[in-house]
């Protein structure tokens, strides 16, 4: 009858509010406990206000339909930490108050499980995010075991040891970026979304000499951004200017190398390019891409 139905729907009702109700309220406990960790990082040692750093939070991306994306373009870029402009994401070197280098908040997410690590699949050239590590991998790779040689104390000869040697922010030489390219006919502009993060660490020998560089691991970037958003950037020029790790790569306010764009033979530059004329080619590639956004204008 129609009163048996309206209350079935009621009950419905109730059910749905109730069950509502109840995962806005773990979302919010999760945010708040959550946030809480990352104030701890923040300063409170300052003589001015700076919660507003601890309870930032990220800013989504305005919604594109698939119909609506012209033109688009998967990049791979290399961020050097060594160069000028990139050095707010090296110091510091050792975590202060209030700053941090950016391996050490990755360091801080992996532990305390905000983050999950991805790792490079028996090919080491995995970049998918197809393996994910758990805290016993990823600890591993934060704290390797090497091997070492030194005196011995009795004949002098050359006896080899392990150690423990963890993975400092000092041993980053860069990070690999993965970008999607693309230009949205809705609103006319050229888009630039981070898919992956990769900390590139130096590898040593046996003898303690740099051997090379390697890929530690890949992150997924949209999951970074809830651990990047709190976290402030060391600008020296200007300590008041409250900007977050994640506002420093959604603004690309840094410089990055391009190593390699989506191709059929799937390579990378220095698979065909090396020396001057692999930056040439990177040149080439970002010229294209500049003088495609503004192909697609009419004026």
């Amino acid at each position: 009858s129609d009163t048996d139905r309206i209350t079935t729907n009621k009950e419905i009702m109730k059910t749905t509010s109730l069950k509502m109700g109840s995962t806005c309220c773990a979302i919010f406990f999760l945010a708040t406990n959550g946030y809480a960790q990352i104030d701890s990082i923040v300063t409170k040692a300052s003589p001015f206000p700076t919660k507003e750093s601890a309870t930032r939070m990220v800013i989504p991306f305005p919604s594109t339909r698939e119909a609506d994306v012209m033109w688009a373009k998967r990049i791979w870029s290399f961020i050097d930490i060594r160069q000028k402009i990139n050095q707010t994401l090296y110091y510091p070197h050792k975590p202060t108050n209030d700053r941090w280098a950016l391996f050490d908040v990755i360091r801080y997410g992996l532990e305390n499980d905000w983050i999950t690590a991805y790792g490079l699949g028996p090919t080491q050239d995995d970049d998918e995010f197809r393996y994910p590590l758990n805290k016993a991998e990823v600890q591993v790779l934060l704290n390797p075991t090497v091997v070492r040689f030194r005196e011995s104390l009795e004949d002098g000869t050359m006896e080899a040891f392990e150690q423990l040697e963890p993975v400092r922010a000092e041993d980053v030489v860069g990070y690999l970026i993965k970008e999607d390219w693309f230009f949205d006919k809705q609103r006319s502009s050229r888009q630039i979304r981070i898919i992956g993060l990769a900390p590139i660490v130096r590898v040593y020998a046996e003898t303690g000499e740099i051997k090379g560089n390697r890929v530690l691991f890949w992150l997924y970037y949209p999951e970074c951004r809830y651990l990047f958003a709190p976290i402030e950037v060391d600008f020296g020029h200007n300590t008041a200017a409250h900007v977050s790790f994640d506002q420093l790569f959604v603004m690309r306010r840094f410089s990055a190398q391009i190593v390699k764009e989506d191709n059929v033979y799937d390579r990378s530059i220095e698979d065909y390019a090396k020396g001057i004329d692999a930056l040439l080619e990177a040149e080439r590639i970002r010229q294209q891409l500049f003088e495609l956004e503004h192909d697609l204008w009419s004026y």
